[in-house]
């Protein structure tokens, strides 16, 4: 039974309003180009490279697993290319594989001001597995035969491929290397492809993200504000929160945070956040933590997230301006 509750909750991404819901990480704002590709590039260095992996749902036998890794980089102190590749496996069954590029511009107005344009493009392959679920409709009076018919109207499709597109914007207001506030937005899906199992025309809903965020030093403490919401069809999420750090490094040239916080997905989960940064390395590990009706349907189990990046320190200017990462 419990197989069939996990195929019907797969299937959400057939012909449901909750189609195709995008996956997504807690730390968004350490996977920042899937957050937004206007973020490719903008950094306090000249190479950054991450990573990010989610166990989600621990309590399945078989909980959904989403690994990704990303590179990027700043050319002639303007433009910025990147790639993103992500792997989800989804209780066992469903597998997606995604391959981003993307590319940005960014354009100091003054002194004091950013304004940045992105573009991506990406390749998505999608398979599912039925050697690894079991139905209602296979018990017969002699047990469980899988040669029975399943009931479900796949008609063979058990993989897809598509392309897509998407783009976005940043606004940046930076006084000092220290202190930073910003505003994006982002468009993913703009060609709406078709993204189904079953043998209809079923598009990908547009996703439309709005993010901000903030940055404040106070002697050695930092503060990191933040938000992010996004909408896909009648399916929309967001979150806000903010993280802590002290500067332990603070007689040093070298620079260096401990940093923690919270976080919180509306009527989903509360989100605690502890980390290090250490000379452009920085590792942060979260977990969600289950509140509302996902509570009472997962326990309070959600799910460890842990990400990496590491930016080679080669300071980039832009007219003498360092272009600084937004962080939390």
């Amino acid at each position: 039974m419990k197989n069939v509750i996990l195929f019907a909750m797969i299937l959400m991404i057939g012909p449901s309003v909750t189609f195709a819901q995008d996956i997504h990480f807690s730390q968004f704002y350490n996977s920042p180009l899937s957050l937004n590709p206007v973020l490719t590039g903008l950094m306090d260095g000249k190479v950054r490279i991450g990573a990010n992996h989610r166990n989600q749902w621990k309590s399945f036998a078989s909980p959904y697993v989403t690994s990704a890794a990303y590179a990027d980089a700043l050319w002639s102190n303007r433009l910025g290319t990147g790639i993103w590749v992500m792997k989800d496996v989804a209780g066992g069954s469903l597998s997606v594989t995604k391959i981003q590029l993307s590319a940005s511009y960014h354009k100091l107005l003054s002194d004091e001001y950013l304004l940045s344009l992105g573009f991506g493009a990406n390749w998505t392959q999608k398979s599912l597995d039925f050697s690894e679920l079991t139905f209602d409709s296979q018990i017969s009076d002699g047990g469980f035969d899988r040669m029975l018919p399943n009931g479900e109207p796949i008609n063979g499709i058990t993989n897809l491929n598509y392309f897509d597109l998407q783009t976005g914007l940043m606004f940046a207001y930076i006084p000092s290397e220290d202190d930073n506030i910003f505003v994006g937005a982002a468009l993913f899906h703009g060609l709406k492809p078709k993204d189904t199992f079953y043998n209809s025309n079923n598009e990908l809903g547009s996703r439309p993200v709005l993010h901000a965020g903030a940055q404040k030093r106070f002697n050695s403490f930092y503060i990191r504000p933040g938000l992010m919401y996004m909408n896909q069809k009648n399916a929309q999420e967001f979150v806000t929160g903010l993280s802590l750090g002290y500067d332990f490094m603070q007689s040093s040239a070298k620079k260096g945070l401990i940093f923690m916080g919270a976080w919180v997905r509306m009527f989903s989960a509360i989100i605690p956040v502890l980390g290090v940064e250490y000379e452009g390395i920085k590792v942060s590990t979260s977990y969600d933590l289950n509140i509302g009706a996902v509570a009472s349907s997962f326990n309070t189990f959600g799910g460890p997230e842990i990400s990496i990046m590491w930016i080679i320190p080669a300071p980039s200017k832009i007219k003498g301006k360092a272009i600084l990462c937004p962080g939390f």
